[in-house]
């Protein structure tokens, strides 16, 4: 599967959404402004204050980037980057589940690694399958040099109880895989997916021995930049073992999430092998566990 990716001015924007009208599909996230499908290619359109990022993705992107380009009357993107790609970005998985750990990964991209991304189709990993997830991993993590921050539930639950609340655990995390992985490229630049305002974030790293600067920061940071995508993935695809480690441990398959069926699976769980394993395998900062305990 390929990527690519077109600037678009808003009028230009507006076009294409007029243009793939018949293939609209309920947006996936709530980040599109518009998103299709159809046979081969799937765009997603996302949107900022002067141009709009049109994403396009699927066996048949690099016709479906012709056509659009030939239609709006876009030049042509260069073929071959005239600056040596040298940078390494950082993303995160697990935050939001109920199980499982959180796992922050730094990725470092040259030239010859933003091709094998590429070629791979490393996108945002909200993007792809589990499958497809494991299969770009399994193809760049021998290759693509990175570094992983896997934290425990147990861990997390101890960092909590000391006063970290979510948002300061992460940025302490991809500060540090960050610095690892910075002082293997020490002259990358540095990116970020933003979950917090730059002001915010490093006022969470107070106290620190070293911190990572500078620092990119980006929205959407999987699309941003190629090596905030390749983190992205590599993230999902760790999280994923860890996960089916646990679900091992316990004897049962742990769902994703934290809905309903998780709260299902986890009052069934504390009957069967009591409270405390919550806190091994769960992050009982959770409203879920009021509910499962109560």
């Amino acid at each position: 599967m390929s990527t690519v990716t077109i600037e678009l001015s808003l009028p230009q924007a507006e076009r294409i959404k007029r243009r793939y009208q018949p293939y609209k599909q309920p947006s996936p996230t709530p980040y599109h402004d518009f998103f299709a499908q159809g046979e081969g290619f799937v765009l997603s359109l996302y949107k900022g204050k002067e141009t709009e990022k049109l994403v396009i993705q699927g066996n048949k992107a690099e016709e479906t980037e012709a056509a659009i380009r030939r239609f709006l009357l876009v030049p042509n993107r260069p073929r071959t980057c005239p600056v040596p790609i040298n940078e390494l970005g950082s993303d995160e998985v697990g935050t939001g589940d109920y199980f499982g750990p959180i796992v922050v990964v730094a990725a470092y991209l040259d030239n010859r690694g933003y091709q094998l991304a590429k070629k791979e189709g490393a996108t945002d990993s909200k993007l792809l399958s589990d499958e497809q997830i494991k299969k770009v991993y399994d193809e760049l993590k021998t290759k693509i040099d990175f570094s992983a921050i896997i934290l425990s539930p147990a861990k997390y639950n101890e960092a909590h109880e000391k006063g970290y609340n979510m948002n300061a655990i992460k940025a302490k995390m991809h500060n540090a895989a960050l610095l690892k992985l910075h002082s293997r490229h020490p002259s990358a630049k540095m990116c970020i997916d933003q979950f917090a305002e730059p002001g915010v974030y490093f006022n969470y790293l107070k106290g620190e021995k070293e911190i990572a600067k500078p620092l990119l920061f980006s929205t959407k940071g999987e699309l941003a930049f190629t090596c905030v995508a390749v983190a992205s993935v590599f993230a999902r695809a760790i999280f994923l073992d860890k996960m089916k480690e646990y679900s091992t441990e316990i004897g049962k398959d742990i769902p994703f999430g934290a809905g309903k069926d998780v709260d299902k699976f986890a009052a069934s769980l504390v009957r069967e092998k009591g409270r405390e394993t919550l806190a091994q395998y769960a992050k009982i900062s959770f409203k879920n566990t009021g509910k499962i305990l109560g």
